[in-house]
C-alpha cells in the first residue's frame, strides 16, 4: 500500500504544470543583457579634474529591475587592446584584490525603469592584472572596453549570477596632451 501511494504521488507531482513568470524573459542566449545600455567614457586630466573613467548603466526596459551589481564600487574589468593587439586587463585595486583572494556576492539594488547608475573612477585607482599602474601613457591610442558581470533577479527566483553581463563599446583613448 505504501509503495502504491508513493507511486501515485510521484505521478501526480510530475504531471503538474510548471508555473511561468510573466516577467520579461531572457533572449535566446538566456541573457538579460539586452535590458541595459552600458557606456564607458574616458576624461583626460583637466584643470578641474584628474584623469578618470565614467561608466553608466541604464535600465532600458519599461520595468523596475532588481539587479545584483555593486553601485558603490566599480567591479568591472577593463580590456585594453595594445598596439600589438595583445589584451591587457585592468581593475580598480580593491576589485583586483577581491578577484585574487575572495568569493563574494554583489549586493542587490533596484534600478528603476529608464534610470541609470554611474561610477566615476580615477585612472590612478587602476592596476593591470600583473599589479602595474594604469597610466594615460599606457592607454594612449589604445582601445578600452569595460565588462561588468551582473545579474537580473526575476521575482520567481532561479537566476544565474552572470545572466546580464554588460560590455561597453570600445573607446579609443586620446594621446596625453
Amino acid at each position: 500500500m505504501k509503495a502504491a501511494v508513493t507511486c501515485f504521488l510521484l505521478i501526480l507531482l510530475t504531471s503538474l504544470p510548471i508555473a511561468r513568470s510573466a516577467e520579461p524573459g531572457p533572449s535566446a542566449s538566456r541573457s538579460h543583457s539586452h535590458m541595459f545600455e552600458y557606456v564607458l567614457e574616458f576624461h583626460p586630466r583637466s584643470d578641474e579634474a584628474v584623469a578618470h573613467f565614467k561608466a553608466t548603466l541604464t535600465n532600458t526596459t519599461g520595468k523596475d529591475l532588481q539587479v545584483m551589481v555593486n553601485d558603490k564600487a566599480f567591479h568591472s574589468t577593463l580590456e585594453i587592446t595594445s598596439k600589438s593587439e595583445k589584451k591587457v586587463e585592468a581593475f580598480i585595486t580593491s576589485y583586483r584584490t577581491l578577484l585574487l583572494t575572495s568569493t563574494w556576492i554583489e549586493p542587490t539594488i533596484a534600478i528603476r525603469s529608464k534610470k541609470a547608475i554611474s561610477w566615476t573612477v580615477p585612472l590612478s585607482s587602476f592596476l593591470t592584472s600583473h599589479g602595474k599602474p594604469v597610466t594615460h601613457e599606457l592607454l594612449s591610442g589604445r582601445q578600452v572596453v569595460s565588462e561588468i558581470v551582473m545579474a537580473v533577479l526575476p521575482k520567481a527566483g532561479n537566476f544565474s549570477s552572470n545572466n546580464a553581463v554588460q560590455r561597453s563599446k570600445p573607446i579609443t583613448i586620446p594621446p596625453k596632451g
